[in-house]
């Protein structure tokens, strides 16, 4: 390939770095809707969690960023660190949470308030209008706190509220009603009345006060967000940006060059309500179930199999509405010598172990990160969650909290579906009635009783927590709805006695 000529080369990085060093000539005080923002997060190519509850009447801060003459913010990377304390006092701290929260759910749960996002905004946009020092920090949130004061309704969806533009899912609004609405955020307020001495006997009464002035034609930019890529007439509400001076004292109208186009489709615009969230689905069998029912498919599993524990199918992502996701395309497979360390092989196989006959250790581990891990990079992280949650059942295995509320293995003993659902919710602490989901498997056989095939138990992305699982529209939850059908949990049977039990000889169901 030819290369570019030099005075090309020396001309870009010329005009690079001018347009990095313009100076910040006024601040963006970027606000989203953070039903949008929680959308777009579980949506995303590597999706992620908003923390619940979602706030949906609010506008949170996404940050205050300074920018150019034009509109556009300037970024620069810094990797520096201020004294975080010094900055983040308890005063100020409290005053920064009020608005500017973090959305996105943690990786690793944490006492206290989360300063995360505040210092990526510092390093990214922070810096650029100020000094790299513990009090060119406390200039910067001092001054989101300053413009945040000035919106004297206390949150811009207060202004949209008074106006008629709700959060609905049935509701959508032009971009002209929202930005007069938002305008109305830059009217000052009346100055107090002078002093007078009191009127005298018979004064006619004082004239009504003047009616307020119009808002101020100051431009504010709307960003929006393509929710669905068929729908072309409908968009949510993403980012609105106010702009000010540099110090934060007056509200000043956005340059138009740098103005988003998001919102200026035609398309009209939804404030929407929060969506449910994807979860992670903790998927565990109960080995001999499993084993009778691949034998009516004529498969074999190992002998012997675990018949005192279950043990885990999968780790599986499922989406908003509850529908498994699978992984859509064929990756390269991952160093499995690397990911399959010592200590993590020990770990998995305690509660991951294979069934079938003939397969090795490591079998059901790559099958399922290849159904659902779905990203290369993240093979280690993927089988480590699958890890972390098993360790949340304090009693060790979800078996030893169904035997401590009397359900137990047995060919003669069956349960309904209530007592069985109400004893795995002693797992979560302090026994919340979240949903959980069973499968079981129908052996056609005399006797009015299916047997128990899966637990699902659902957690948070990072599998940090438990969480209710959503509904969910597969068939397969129903198989332990039948009609006044009990169910039990049968134990482990030899080879031949499973093909008898599948085919209903066996004598013990005559």
């Amino acid at each position: 390939m030819k290369k570019p000529p030099f005075f090309l080369i020396l001309l870009v990085v010329i005009i690079s770095q001018h347009v990095h060093s313009q100076p910040a000539q006024l601040m963006r005080f970027v606000l989203q809707w953070p039903p949008t923002f929680c959308t777009q997060l579980n949506n995303a190519e590597q999706p992620g969690r908003c923390t619940e509850p979602i706030l949906q009447h609010d506008f949170t801060l996404h940050g205050l960023w300074p920018s150019d003459s034009n509109g556009y913010p300037i970024s620069c990377t810094d990797t520096s660190n201020p004294d975080w304390k010094q900055v983040f006092t308890k005063a100020r701290e409290t005053e920064l949470q009020k608005f500017w929260p973090s959305l996105r759910e943690r990786e690793k749960p944490q006492k206290g308030v989360d300063w995360s996002l505040w210092k990526h905004e510092w390093r990214v946009h922070g810096v650029c209008g100020g000094a790299a020092t513990t009090a060119g920090a406390i200039v910067y949130f001092d001054t989101a706190i300053k413009i945040n004061a000035m919106i004297r309704k206390g949150n811009l969806f207060n202004y949209l509220k008074t106006n008629g533009i709700i959060a609905c899912d049935s509701l959508a609004f032009t971009r002209k009603e929202m930005v007069d609405a938002i305008q109305k955020v830059f009217i000052l307020p009346p100055p107090p009345p002078p002093p007078h001495a009191p009127p005298p006997p018979r004064a006619p009464p004082p004239p009504p006060p003047p009616p307020p002035p119009p808002p101020p034609n100051l431009n504010v930019y709307l960003s929006c967000y393509e929710f669905d890529s068929k729908n072309r007439t409908h968009v949510y509400l993403n980012e609105v940006s106010l702009c000010t001076d540099l110090a934060g004292t007056n509200f000043i109208s956005c340059p138009s060059r740098a103005a988003p186009t998001s919102c200026s489709t035609g398309a009209r615009i939804m404030l929407p309500h929060p969506k449910p969230q994807p979860q992670l689905r903790f998927v565990l069998q109960w080995p001999p179930t499993f084993c009778i029912e691949l034998n009516s498919q004529r498969g074999k599993c190992k002998d012997p199999i675990p018949q005192d524990k279950f043990t885990l199918n999968g780790l599986w992502r499922a989406d908003g509405q509850g529908k498994i996701t699978t992984c859509q395309t064929t990756r390269p497979a991952p160093n499995w010598n690397q990911v399959f360390t010592g200590t993590r092989t020990n770990q998995l196989k305690t509660f991951w172990q294979p069934l079938k006959q003939n397969s090795q250790e490591r079998d059901p581990w790559i099958e399922q990160w290849q159904l659902h891990g779905c990203i290369e990079e993240e093979a280690e992280k993927y089988f480590d969650t699958a890890i972390e949650i098993n360790k949340m059942f304090k009693q060790g295995n979800l078996f030893e909290y169904l035997k401590t509320s009397g359900i137990i293995a047995s060919d003669t003993s069956s349960y309904s579906k209530n007592a069985i659902v109400v004893a795995i919710q002693k797992v979560f602490d302090n026994n919340v009635p979240f949903n959980v989901y069973l499968t079981c498997f129908d052996p056609k056989i005399q006797g009015g009783f299916v047997y128990l095939k899966e637990v699902t138990l659902c957690t948070d992305f990072f599998g940090t927590s438990f969480l209710s699982c959503l509904p969910q529209p597969d068939e397969g939850i129903k198989t332990c709805s039948v009609t006044g059908a009990k169910i039990r949990l049968p134990l482990r049977k030899p080879q031949k006695i499973l093909q008898e039990v599948t085919d209903g000889t066996y004598p013990m169901f005559e």
